[in-house]
């Protein structure tokens, strides 16, 4: 029995993003484990090239809720905040009672689409996610890009991600409508290429790190090609498959 073939995946909307299934998971696996090209060996001054290991890896709790530690994570994948930002965000967390609920919600992509595009109101799940968005970038220099990556690091399945790269293939006001379609229409694509990067982090990268779904791996597609990192991020994921039997 050979081996299903998965149609290209098209993301973005401003932009136009296509990815090949393997484009897809030489990418992932190169921005998850990808280094240098030259063959050095990892250490000090040979690091992983990407925010994975900083950011999906670091200060995982088994908090239920945003917390401090999601805070600090955030500076791994470069949201830029200083100590006082951070300062900030931390005593809204500590002294606001009934944070908004995402632990029940369904992930993202089972989410109601036309609740995506404008806030449904109190009862509906996907009110927790613009409750968070709006508490968050309430405070003074949290913005949209800074918001979702607290909470991201919390909820990885609910809460996309976004930052100026997302904003340049997504529009603005339909950013998670936009990347809920994307993930609904390509969703054969985003199960196999979940199940690709499973396969190679536990059978061949002795099970480092934390499972990666959809809603971040469309990000990291996104990402790297509109910040121009494409081209190395699949060169080094290809070197880190080379030899390995088909996953």
């Amino acid at each position: 029995m050979g081996t299903p073939s998965y149609l290209p995946a098209s993301l973005g909307r401003k932009s136009i993003i296509n990815y090949t299934i393997d484009e897809a998971t030489n990418a992932v696996i190169g921005y998850a484990f990808g280094t240098d090209l030259a063959g050095n060996a990892y250490g000090p001054n040979v690091a992983y090239s990407y925010a994975w290991h900083s950011f999906d890896v670091m200060l995982n709790t088994a908090d239920d809720t945003v917390v401090p530690e999601d805070v600090l994570a955030s500076t791994g994948l470069n949201s830029g905040i200083t100590s006082e930002v951070m300062l900030r965000i931390i005593a809204l967390l500590e002294c606001t009672s009934g944070l908004p609920d995402l632990g029940q919600v369904a992930d993202f992509w089972a989410l109601d689409p036309g609740a995506l595009s404008k806030d449904p109101g109190a009862g509906a799940p996907e009110h927790e996610l613009w409750a968070w968005h709006r508490m968050l970038t309430s405070l003074s220099e949290v913005g949209g890009a800074v918001a979702s990556k607290i909470v991201h690091h919390r909820h990885p399945t609910v809460m996309p991600l976004w930052d100026s790269k997302i904003g340049m293939a997504y529009n603005p006001g339909d950013t998670w409508l936009e990347i809920h379609n994307d993930l609904t229409v390509n969703a054969s694509f985003f199960s196999e290429l979940e199940r690709r990067f499973e396969v190679f982090r536990q059978n061949h990268r002795g099970g480092d790190g934390v499972e990666t779904k959809r809603l971040r791996l469309l990000d990291i597609l996104v990402w790297g090609a509109m910040a121009g990192k494409r081209t190395h991020m699949e060169a080094v994921g290809k070197a880190q498959l080379a030899g390995l039997p088909p996953l």
